[in-house]
């Protein structure tokens, strides 16, 4: 209650390693971040998952030809884990979803973005029914200015929507968030609506 350290771990190796978002789990918690090896310039999906005290049961690293930098993760409905990010092949940048099993395997992963736009995540939503809400802010490759952007997945990770919203100003999503009857809202900032300047933005 005095905010005394306990105990503290260290994962990873001799690159940059880091984790980026927590998932409580019965027994334990899986932290989830990206590994990035010496010398090279991707990075990889990190998973460690500790017991209650923090000492690790099992870490993943889950690597593929391009960099895939993973921010968020949720339980999904089911067992097994919801894995969120970005992804970079060449100059093109996505979103992906990725599910691991309980014990961290993959089971599969999905690029989640359009022809000619860069899109940016930043938040992750898993519904009572599995199916998935990422958010983030996009732009047309060439351009600086984004827009709000946000992609529905059912619960097997097939890309059902992906729909873009802005004017023309700078908008952003900051995070995503689900309320109690599993309506989902989006927190960010807008230039483009508002009182002048930048605003705050709140949708749903």
């Amino acid at each position: 209650g005095d905010g005394a350290i306990l105990r503290e771990n260290g994962f990873g190796g001799r690159g940059y390693d880091r984790f980026t978002d927590v998932a409580a789990t019965d027994g334990g918690y899986v932290f989830l971040g990206h590994s990035q090896p010496p010398g090279q310039d991707k990075r990889r999906v990190f998973l460690v998952k500790t017991d209650l005290d923090g000492l690790p049961l099992w870490e993943r690293v889950h690597d593929a030809p391009e960099s895939w930098a993973a921010l968020y993760i949720e339980s999904a409905p089911g067992g097994g884990f919801i894995v969120a990010g970005g992804t970079t092949v060449g100059d093109d940048g996505d979103m992906f979803a990725m599910k691991v099993d309980a014990d961290g395997r993959e089971m599969w992963r999905k690029r989640v973005g359009t022809p000619q736009w860069d899109e940016v995540n930043h938040g992750l939503v898993v519904r009572p029914d599995g199916s998935i809400l990422l958010a983030g802010y996009a732009h047309r490759r060439g351009e600086e200015t984004n827009d709000l952007v946000a992609a529905t997945l059912s619960a097997n990770g097939e890309v059902q929507r992906i729909e873009r919203s802005g004017g023309q100003g700078e908008d952003r999503t900051i995070l995503a968030k689900a309320d109690s009857v599993g309506r989902v809202w989006i927190v960010g900032h807008t230039a483009s609506a508002g009182r002048g300047g930048v605003d705050l933005l709140l949708a749903r």
